[in-house]
């Protein structure tokens, strides 16, 4: 009996009460997004307010993404992430940014309804095919299926950097720590990662070489956003091959010609310029 039990419980019982938990998840997920679902469709009413439809849709992506990869299902956690982040760009509501929660939703309908998670592989390329936000007309916008990781805990940054990324047609997923940057970078595979240098617990420093040190992600191009030049010793164990844009008057311009050589496929020619 001992061999098969842990803390007063059996195997048999912790099993069961994971299932309890894992089908209340699903029921709670069905909810969330049924809630979205009212949500979307009263924001066409004459008196909606917009700014309170999207925070109330902000509240269910945040509970999703919290629950997900607790039960099993990290690909939940992950879209809602993405959504989280389009939604903090979104002031208005338009056809297109519904047609895009749309998208979204039915991605994680989908997955709740199966009642498993995907997987790594499927999760890489539904990430990929989920809409970005552009402040842009998507006429004069090229889409592309270039997928940017940003990892910064400056909200200003992040729009400033986000900006400039929409601008290039890429989709970016934002995250304020390491941590999380590198379980998704692990998860998804993005194909290039910009980070800041300074932030607490794991650097970026540090994420670059724990990115350059895994199998899985070792072929991603790295950009580290910092302020210090070359000779700082902070810098010393950057992995070779990360690129460097400082902040100051020319941080648009270093940011433009980075983006080129990746575009190019010649990022080693910026490599701590």
């Amino acid at each position: 009996m001992a061999s098969n039990q842990k803390n007063g419980l059996s195997e048999e019982s912790r099993d069961e009460i994971f299932v309890r938990l894992r089908d209340e998840f699903l029921a709670e997920a069905r909810s969330c997004l049924d809630d979205i679902a009212e949500e979307l469709t009263n924001s066409e009413k004459p008196d909606a307010d917009a700014e309170q439809t999207l925070l109330a849709i902000r509240r269910q992506c945040h509970s999703l993404k919290g629950m997900g990869s607790s039960f099993g299902f990290p690909a939940v956690t992950l879209i809602s992430h993405r959504l989280e982040d389009y939604l903090a760009r979104a002031h208005v509501i338009n056809p297109q940014i519904v047609r895009d929660m749309d998208a979204y939703c039915q991605c994680l309908t989908d997955i709740i309804s199966h009642g498993e998670d995907p997987g790594p592989d499927e999760v890489k390329e539904i990430i990929r095919g989920l809409p970005a936000f552009s402040l842009f007309d998507v006429e004069y916008i090229v889409p592309l299926s270039t997928e940017v990781l940003m990892v910064t805990p400056s909200k200003t940054i992040g729009a400033i950097v986000g900006r400039e990324l929409a601008e290039c047609g890429y989709k970016v997923t934002r995250f304020a720590n390491a941590w999380e940057a590198l379980q998704f970078a692990a998860s998804t595979k993005p194909d290039l990662v910009i980070t800041a240098a300074v932030m607490e617990v794991i650097d970026g420093v540090n994420l670059a070489r724990a990115l350059a040190a895994m199998d899985l992600t070792a072929d991603i191009p790295v950009v580290l956003l910092t302020s210090l030049d070359n000779s700082n010793r902070a810098l010393e164990n950057l992995p070779r091959g990360v690129s460097i844009v400082r902040h100051g008057e020319n941080f648009s311009e270093e940011l433009a010609e980075v983006l080129s050589n990746f575009e190019n496929g010649g990022m080693a020619l910026a490599v701590n310029a």
